[in-house]
């Protein structure tokens, strides 16, 4: 039977791929986009975009250094992680490597990727309008939404 257990920080995180996992992204159509979606960002938060004096949530593990690995080899599109809770944009190769904004707490947004044969784009969508009540906002955090050209973005395949 399945045994749940918490997840407890001393535990550390580990990126990994199982050999199936492997399988399934070395087998069938290699010319077709590819999406890695991961619970750790690849990149930190960089100080030009939150105007501290440093860059915070930088990557522990070995978790950038591993991410590029699947991007050498698997070459996608697109990185999806979440776990900072904010939005971020790195260009790694020729991999948009995306961290995103909390779709359950303030501000309250998700992503809407398209990914055509001839172009690929990301859309940031505010859910704020559709909730029953009014979040409220730190305007100290505002950077954890990052510039528009984080929020939205459009290149071609």
């Amino acid at each position: 039977g399945h045994k749940s257990r918490e997840w407890r920080s001393a535990d550390g995180q580990i990126i990994h791929l199982s050999e199936v996992q492997y399988e399934l992204l070395r087998s069938g159509e290699q010319n077709l986009p590819r999406v890695l979606v991961m619970h750790c960002q690849l990149r930190p938060a960089r100080k030009e975009q939150t105007g501290l004096n440093n860059d915070i949530l930088i990557p522990e593990n070995n978790f950038a250094a591993i991410g590029d690995g699947l991007i050498s080899e698997f070459d996608p599109v697109l990185t999806l992680s979440g776990h900072i809770h904010m939005n971020l944009l790195d260009k790694i190769s020729n991999t948009f490597a995306v961290a995103v904004s909390s779709t359950a707490e303030t501000p309250f947004e998700c992503k809407v990727v398209e990914i055509l044969p001839e172009k690929f784009s990301m859309q940031t969508v505010s859910l704020a309008p559709e909730l029953a009540f009014t979040p409220q906002y730190r305007e100290e955090n505002r950077y954890v939404q990052g510039s528009e050209a984080i929020r939205h973005f459009e290149t071609v395949l």
